[in-house]
Order: C-alpha cells, then sequence, then structure tokens
C-alpha cells in the first residue's frame, strides 16, 4: 500500500474517482488559516490489499506530536475517518487508487507554528504518510513573509 497526502486550497472527488484541486502543494499558510484540502491517494497494489475494505483517518498533529482538537470546527475529535469498500466485481487486478478529499473551512490555529496532517489505514501508519505545513507568525501574510525570507524574485 502507498499513501500520498497533499495540501490544496479546495478539491472534491468527482464521480469517476478523479481529484480536482485548486491551489496544490502550499506548505505555509496564515493564522488562522484559509479554507484547506486534505487530499489523500491511497494506492492499493496487490488482490490481499484491493479485495478487502480499508478504514483511513486523518488527524491534524501540532509540532508537539498532539492531536489539534477541531471538534468545534465540524472536524470529528478522533480524527475523519472513511472506509474504502472493496473493489467492485469484473473490475480488473492491478493498482487502485482510492482518492480521500477532506475539506476544512478556515481553521484558527495558533501562528508561527508546524502541523502536519497525519494519515492511518487500518490503524497503521508509515512515517512518510503526512503533509506538514507551518503557519506564519499573526499579522504576517505570505506575500510579506516571502519578501523576509528573500524569495521575492
Amino acid at each position: 500500500m502507498k499513501v500520498n497526502v497533499l495540501l490544496g486550497d479546495a478539491a472534491q472527488v468527482d464521480a469517476g474517482g478523479k481529484i480536482h484541486v485548486l491551489g496544490l502543494g502550499w506548505t505555509r499558510t496564515t493564522s488562522p488559516t484559509g479554507p484547506m484540502a486534505v487530499v489523500v491517494l491511497l494506492e492499493l497494489g496487490d488482490a490481499p490489499e484491493v479485495n478487502r475494505s480499508h478504514d483511513a483517518t486523518i488527524v491534524l498533529v501540532d509540532e508537539r506530536g498532539e492531536r489539534v482538537d477541531l471538534s468545534r470546527f465540524g472536524v470529528p475529535a478522533g480524527g475523519f475517518t472513511v472506509s474504502i469498500d472493496r473493489k467492485p466485481d469484473g473490475v480488473a487486478d492491478g493498482p487502485i487508487i482510492a482518492p480521500i478529499v477532506l475539506q476544512t473551512g478556515p481553521l484558527p490555529l495558533e501562528g508561527d507554528r508546524k502541523y502536519r496532517w497525519s494519515v492511518s489505514v487500518d490503524g497503521e501508519s508509515e512515517p512518510s504518510w503526512y503533509a506538514a505545513f507551518a503557519t506564519n507568525p499573526v499579522g504576517v501574510d505570505s506575500d510579506q513573509l516571502a519578501v523576509v525570507l528573500g524569495e521575492d524574485g
């Protein structure tokens, strides 16, 4: 099983299983954040993986490794869990991508901090199954930070 986690501004999965994303690939944001999309591509490769259901959980973790409680913002306290059904009968064997999108509204996270959206599947996780980001110091937007860091040209 292979898991890729990316951050975007907005995303949705269409009926064919493709993910349409706007603003993909950022790693810095303001505080409070803007709306964000956590995009998870769960690649199921062999028959044992493809032919059974899976539960994926997405949680926000702070720089101390503690879960951030987002329940008051519509994200369940235990994280966001989705069940992926087994492949339909008649579908050829081989890799199957199970797309998952968690779309949030603005989140009042602390400024000047590091966070990561971590993913586990069936209670297991790998060190690379996350997308990390940092919040700017309060009152500093991304354009101002780029100038401060010398990235303005």
